[in-house]
C-alpha cells in the first residue's frame, strides 16, 4: 500500500525504520527507547597444564573478567568449551573425563557436572537440542548421545559403536574420534584412525543420522559401513560453513612430514573435494581453522612451540562447482601452541595467545586483518567460544495502515 515505507529488522534489539512520502501521524504514545544492542561475550578456558580456569571477555569493550570459577573442578587443566543456546559446556579431558554446564547469566558456577566415563577423554560436542547432544571420545570407540538436562546419573542416554570404522591393522584398537559438526540431520565425526599415534591409514568422517542414531554408509558398494575418506590424515579441526555449503577440515598428517592441509568436504554428496591449501603451501603443520562469511579462511600453521597465523581467500570455480584457496598471507604473529580460533558476530577473529611473557586473547579485525594487543585472561588461554548473554529479540513494528503498534519476538 505504501511503496515508500521500509522497515528493517535486526535481530539484536535494534529497529531501523525509514519512511518516505506520506509522512507518519502521531498516535499519542510516548517515544520508544530501543533496547541496547546485545553484547557478545567470549568465554576463554585457560590452563598452565597444572591447573585450569576460565575467564570472559566483553568483545565490545575488550575487557576481561578473569578466573571466574567459584568452585574448583569446573575447568580442569586439560579443557575445552562448546556453546549452545545460552549455555557453555566445559569439556574436561584427559584424566578428568567430565562435562561442566554453565549458564550465561552466571558463568561463575556450574549448574551441573556429569561424567563421560573413566578414560573416555571427551573431545567435542554437537547439539540437536538442549536435551539431545553427541559427545566424541578419544579414549573409547563409543559416541555418546547425552541429555544434559536429565537427572543426575542419567545424562548418558545411549552409545553409538564406531568400532566398525577401525582399520584391521590398527595396533591400539581406537578410532580416535575428534571434532564433530552437525549439518541438518547428519552428524559428522572426524576419525583420526591413528595406530599408536602414527597416521598409517586414511582418516574418515563418520556420518550419523541423528533421527535414529544409525550409521550412514556413504559407499554401499564396499563391504561394511564406510565413512567419507579424507584427503588429509589426522584431522584436528572441523567446521561447517553455511555460506559455502561445505565442511572445512584441517588435518596435520604425521609430524616431521608436511602431508596434511585444509580441505573442503561436501556434506550433501558425502565426498571430499580435496585440499584448499596444503601444509607445504602453508609452511607448517596445520591446526585450528576459522572462516569468515565464506570468503576467507584463517589457519594456524607451524608446530607445538612456534606457530604463525595465515589467511587465504576462497574462490568458486563455476566449471567444477568446487572452491579453491588463494595464496596465503601471513599476519605476522609468532605464537606458541594455539588450541582454537573463533569468530564473533562483528567478524572479529579471536585468537588464544599463550606467549609466556604476555599471554591473553587477541582480537583481529578481519576486514583489515589488524592485530590487537593481547587481553589478559589470567592463565594462558586454551579454548574460546562466543556466547550471547540474553536471547536475541526482534522488535517488530506493526500496522494495518489505520492503526499502528509493535511487538517483540524472542
Amino acid at each position: 500500500p505504501n511503496a515508500h515505507c521500509v522497515t528493517t529488522l535486526i535481530v539484536t534489539g535494534l529497529l531501523l525504520v525509514g519512511c518516505g512520502g506520506g509522512g507518519g501521524g502521531s498516535n499519542n504514545r510516548p517515544p520508544v527507547t530501543p533496547e541496547p544492542l546485545v553484547t557478545e561475550t567470549a568465554l576463554v578456558t585457560t590452563t598452565d597444564f597444572i591447573s585450569g580456569s576460565y575467564s570472559t571477555v566483553n568483545l565490545r569493550e575488550a575487557r576481561a573478567a578473569t578466573n571466574l570459577p567459584a568452585t574448583p573442578g569446573i575447568a580442569e587443566s586439560d579443557n575445552g568449551a562448546v556453546y549452545f543456546n545460552h549455555r557453555v559446556y566445559v569439556l574436561n579431558r584427559f584424566g578428568f573425563d567430565s562435562i561442566s554446564v554453565l549458564e550465561t547469566d552466571d558463568l561463575s558456577t556450574a549448574v551441573r557436572q556429569f561424567s563421560t566415563g573413566n578414560g573416555s577423554n571427551p573431545q567435542d560436542m554437537a547439539f540437536v537440542s538442549d536435551s539431545r547432544a553427541y559427545v566424541s571420545l578419544l579414549g573409547s570407540n563409543d559416541l555418546l548421545r547425552v541429555n544434559p538436562t536429565a537427572g543426575v546419573g542419567d545424562e548418558i542416554r545411549s552409545r553409538i559403536d564406531l568400532s566398525g570404522y577401525l582399520d584391521p591393522n590398527d595396533a591400539d584398537g581406537l578410532v580416535e574420534a575428534g571434532p564433530v559438526a552437525l549439518v541438518g540431520r547428519y552428524l559428522f565425526v572426524a576419525l583420526q584412525r591413528l595406530s599408536d599415534f602414527v597416521a598409517v591409514t586414511d582418516s574418515l568422517l563418520a556420518v550419523i543420522d541423528t533421527t535414529d542414531d544409525s550409521l550412514v554408509d556413504v559407499d554401499p558398494g564396499t563391504a561394511g559401513v564406510q565413512g567419507i575418506v579424507l584427503a588429509g590424515r589426522n584431522p584436528v579441526a572441523l567446521e561447517y560453513v553455511p555460506d559455502l555449503g561445505r565442511l572445512l577440515v584441517s588435518a596435520t598428517g604425521n609430524f616431521g612430514v608436511e602431508d596434511g592441509g585444509v580441505e573442503a568436504v561436501d556434506p550433501f554428496r558425502f565426498m571430499s573435494e580435496g585440499y584448499l591449501q596444503t601444509e607445504a603451501g602453508l609452511g607448517g603443520y596445520v591446526g585450528p581453522i576459522a572462516s569468515v562469511a565464506g570468503r576467507k579462511v584463517y589457519v594456524v600453521a607451524g608446530g607445538f612451540e612456534e606457530n604463525r597465523l595465515l589467511v587465504f581467500d576462497l574462490t568458486l570455480d563455476p566449471a567444477t562447482g568446487r572452491y579453491a584457496g588463494g595464496a596465503p598471507r601471513d599476519l605476522g604473529l609468532s605464537l606458541p601452541f594455539v588450541g582454537s580460533l573463533a569468530v564473533d558476530a562483528g567478524r572479529q577473529l579471536l585468537v588464544p595467545d599463550r606467549t609466556l611473557r604476555a599471554p591473553g586473547l587477541r582480537l583481529i579485525d578481519t576486514f583489515g586483518d589488524a592485530v590487537g594487543e593481547a587481553i589478559d585472561v589470567g592463565l594462558p588461554p586454551n579454548d574460546v567460544v562466543v556466547t550471547t548473554p540474553t536471547p536475541p529479540t526482534a522488535f517488530v513494528s506493526t500496522t494495518d495502515f489505520i492503526t499502528g503498534s509493535y511487538s517483540t519476538v524472542n
